[in-house]
């Protein structure tokens, strides 16, 4: 990775970093100083620059979570999410999803102006994550307790790495078993609720634009072959995916035709909260006791 030269690249680098939820550093915490002054020397920046973007996103958050609830539609929607006290939600994910600009973001802060105390909303989001690297952390997901989780995966399934001979972090047939795999871990071993989410979709010219020359990239197709796979192991998922496509593409995605803006991740959780508010916590998304299962295909490499 080349140093981060520009206010807007360490700014970019701090939004998407969270080394709280590093597998290391979950299992053995360090002080939250050292992490700052870690990610600090990543960036090549103070650690009060860190301090007070991380400020900053956080307050930007809550004024988004504040214009959001204003309006009528999605105040009710978050209010009818069958959220009780004592329940732990916990997301799982992505960069997406670990944003701190990010959808689960606006919908913690939501949620907190929304529904009673006694409600924890815990991000266990973490970039760069692919289905297998979440099954890898489920030792982390357990010991957050969760009664419900909320899974958006499959990004970086389809994340290529090679300059001259390009390589898929995960194939197809892989994707599915790791959701089935961690599906049955969270509503059998952990006795939680869980909804998946399909990630969303993205923008090729984009991401051939922004990657050029670059030894990682994407490939769109694949990304909507795996939110497809994902509604056919659940046609109750919550279809982020089509949602963004629905409204076009324009203006949703970063230049990078991989990463929501603000303004996506903002219609994000509005379509998330609306779904969330209709589903019964009971069997959401069981995908082990489905009585007609997916024979997984065979694919090369995989």
């Amino acid at each position: 990775m080349p140093p981060l030269t520009t206010v807007e690249e360490r700014e970019r680098f701090i939004r998407y970093t969270r080394m709280n939820r590093w597998p290391l550093i979950e299992r053995f915490p360090v002080p939250e100083d050292l992490q700052t002054d870690l990610l600090a020397s990543m960036t090549g920046s103070p650690p009060d620059f860190v301090r007070a973007t991380i400020a900053a996103m956080t307050a930007a958050v809550q004024r988004d979570a504040s214009e959001l609830m204003a309006d009528a539609d999605f105040h009710a929607a978050v209010e009818a999410i069958p959220l009780s006290p004592g329940d732990r939600l916990i997301a799982i994910g992505d960069s997406v999803t670990a944003d701190r600009r990010g959808w689960f973001e606006l919908l913690k802060a939501s949620i907190k102006l929304a529904l009673p105390t006694g409600v924890e909303v815990v991000n266990l989001g973490l970039s760069g994550d692919t289905t297998a690297d979440v099954l890898e952390r489920l030792d982390v997901l357990e010991n957050a307790r969760p009664t419900w989780v909320l899974v958006m995966l499959g990004t970086n399934d389809t994340r290529y790495h090679g300059s001259t001979q390009a390589y898929r972090m995960v194939g197809l047939a892989e994707t599915e078993r790791n959701i089935r795999a961690l599906m049955e871990c969270v509503t059998g071993d952990l006795a939680a609720d869980a909804t998946l989410i399909t990630p969303p979709p993205a923008d090729q010219e984009r991401i051939s634009s922004f990657f050029q020359g670059a030894a990682v990239t994407w490939r769109a197709d694949e990304l909507d072959a795996v939110a497809a796979l994902i509604r056919s192991l659940d046609s109750d998922c919550v279809d982020v995916s089509q949602s963004i496509r629905a409204s076009a593409l324009s203006g949703l995605l970063e230049a990078d035709g991989v990463h929501p803006t603000v303004s996506g991740q903002r219609h994000i959780v509005r379509f998330v909260a609306k779904r969330l508010a209709h589903f019964r916590r009971s069997g959401i998304a069981r995908l082990g006791d489905t009585a007609q299962r997916h024979q997984v295909p065979t694919e090369a490499g995989a």
